[in-house]
């Protein structure tokens, strides 16, 4: 590659910056400090203030409708950790015959549809559904192994099963869970005839603010009451006849009876040290994940996955969620091949065969992301997992001309099928700060 072509990494010269200012975003935005000076200044900064955790109110989800929290004002803002229980019952009204309800593979986290956190009204730092933010604190948390991905071939219930601890399903009397592909590790109900069965959940979710839990890239100010921010849940509907719904039923006897859902959330912020030159770096250049649902897959074959990157931002990793047959996640591994992406027209990023990808990943971390994610990670390096400060393969997406992202389609995929996208992001004087 010619070295004037290529968008990929710092462009600050050997030695480091000399200054860990943020200017303006033309022709490639901020300037960054080498890799270990990122690292000093938030070990200067972590040992000038300290780490607190706030529990919030309470917030009731109702299935189909929006739930507010208020951050406090108070501190710098380093993410939302929210435990969710819900309950509700599954009625079959046959007479005589059991019902089978089906459950999406995502379940419980496509119960929350979409997550939007505002800054003062006018700046979305968090826009994606549950599953793809539950995959990006996997994809931080990699090396503590809370998911397991043993590809027995024998026993399904293990292929991505989450720890029970951090999301489980129980059904009470007159129901019957089947072992299978899922994060619960079931992939349905069954009903007796004329019966009510409660169904209990729990989840958790940590909602980063900031890059890594040790590089405080997008520190959100909360310590001015002229400032706010406010998260925003979208609850699905519990049931549905397709697959975009935690739980999946053509029958007209099947039913969802009176759910109580419940969010606790706790703030995680950190204390404002005296000197603002110590925080400030970190504040201005803001952490941001932004989702692109819902976009077509109309064919097989050769790049049928196709999506243009959006400009004027760092790129960290591209997350693609890829369902077939309307909404049904997909076996990446099977249906997928030879992804991409490309800048400036014949530069080409991360290109190898499928099999190779999975295994290489599998290598790199231990772990798997579960189904249907295809990932362009920048962060990840052969040797740190997570979201790196190594900036060796970030996209500068400034200077990027044309930057695009494709992937082969192939049989058995069923058509029509779609992707989302998320993309995570860095981007200067993203927010003001009072």
């Amino acid at each position: 590659m010619q070295k004037g072509n290529v968008v990929r990494g710092n462009t600050v010269p050997q030695g480091g910056a000399t200054r860990p200012e943020v200017g303006g975003i033309v022709g490639g935005g901020m300037l960054l400090p080498d890799t270990i000076q990122i690292q000093e200044m938030a070990d200067i900064f972590f040992e000038n203030s300290e780490q607190n955790y706030l529990p919030l109110n309470n917030a009731e989800l109702i299935p189909g409708r929006q739930t507010q929290i208020k951050l406090q004002n108070v501190g710098l803002g380093e993410s939302l950790e929210l435990y969710i229980t819900g309950s509700f019952g599954l009625r079959n009204a046959h007479a005589t015959v059991p019902e089978v309800v089906g459950l999406a593979k995502e379940f419980p986290y496509n119960l929350l549809s979409n997550i939007q956190l505002m800054f003062n009204g006018k700046v979305a730092l968090v826009n994606a559904s549950g599953y793809e933010l539950l995959r990006m604190m996997m994809k931080r948390n990699f090396q503590n192994s809370f998911v397991s991905s043993f590809m027995s071939g024998t026993v399904p219930a293990e292929n991505y099963r989450i720890d029970s601890r951090l999301t489980s399903l129980t059904v009470g009397a007159g129901g019957t869970l089947t072992a299978g592909e899922g994060l619960t590790g079931f992939s349905s109900i069954t009903v007796a005839a004329n019966t009510t069965v409660t169904v209990s959940f729990e989840m958790y979710l940590d909602i980063s603010f900031i890059l890594r839990k040790d590089l405080p890239f997008g520190l959100v100010p909360m310590q001015h009451n002229a400032i706010y921010a406010n998260l925003t849940l979208n609850t699905n509907h519990l049931l549905s006849a397709t697959h975009d719904t935690p739980l999946r039923s053509t029958s007209a006897n099947v039913t969802t009876l009176t759910p109580v859902i419940t969010c606790e959330p706790t703030y995680n912020f950190w204390g404002l040290p005296a000197n603002a030159e110590l925080y400030n770096f970190f504040v201005n250049n803001s952490y941001v994940v932004t989702t692109y649902p819902k976009n077509s897959i109309t064919s097989v074959g050769g790049k049928a996955l196709s999506f243009n990157f959006p400009l004027n931002y760092w790129l960290i990793s591209a997350m693609f969620t890829v369902r077939q047959n309307t909404e049904l996640l997909t076996d990446v591994r099977s249906t997928i091949d030879q992804a991409f992406l490309v800048y400036n027209g014949t530069i080409h990023v991360d290109r190898s065969a499928i099999k190779t990808r999975v295994a290489r990943e599998l290598v790199a971390t231990g772990q798997l992301y579960p189904y249907g994610t295809l990932m362009f990670d920048g962060a990840q390096t052969n040797h740190l997992t997570g979201n790196s400060a190594n900036m060796a393969k970030w996209l500068n997406m400034y200077q990027a001309n044309n930057p695009a992202y494709y992937a082969d389609i192939i049989a058995p995929f069923l058509l029509p099928g779609s992707f989302d996208v998320l993309l995570e992001q860095l981007i200067p004087n993203y927010v003001t700060v009072l």
